[in-house]
């Protein structure tokens, strides 16, 4: 039972509820079905993906970057002049965000690998060159 006066007495009079003396009630949880909208995939192909890099390129300044990464409205930014130059596409600012993490991890799969003893970087066909039995090490890492 609550002391007379406190909130919780005086909201169990007007309610006209009795104290269930510390007991909670459960309710139940009701879930309420969401409509799940399914977003097109991004479809991204190297003309696109070397758009992508070029623009990213063109801001990376202090003016468009923060501390730990570009700013929310230089991504907006960004966004807006790449379905400019590419008005077919419709990628999302979170799709583009997407890929731009993607593209980072890749460069730096790469940036490893080239610095493996044996390994050469091929500037005519932008490849990785390296024995078959270096290979081995390179996939396994």
């Amino acid at each position: 039972m609550y002391p007379k006066g406190s909130p919780k007495y005086n909201l169990m009079k007007v309610t006209g509820k009795k104290a269930s003396h510390g007991a909670k009630k459960l309710t139940p949880k009701i879930k309420k079905a969401t409509p799940k909208v399914k977003k097109p995939r991004a479809q991204w192909n190297p003309a696109l993906e070397k758009a992508l890099v070029d623009l990213l390129d063109e801001h990376n300044n202090p003016y468009h970057r923060g501390q730990n990464g570009w700013s929310a409205e230089s991504w907006n930014r960004m966004t807006k002049i790449f379905h400019e130059k590419y008005p077919h596409t419709n990628f999302t600012k979170q799709q583009i965000q997407e890929k731009q993490k993607d593209l980072k991890s890749q460069y730096r799969i790469i940036k490893d690998a080239r610095k493996q003893s044996g390994v050469s970087w091929n500037y005519h066909t932008h490849m990785i060159e390296a024995d078959p039995h270096l290979w081995q090490n390179l996939i396994i890492s």
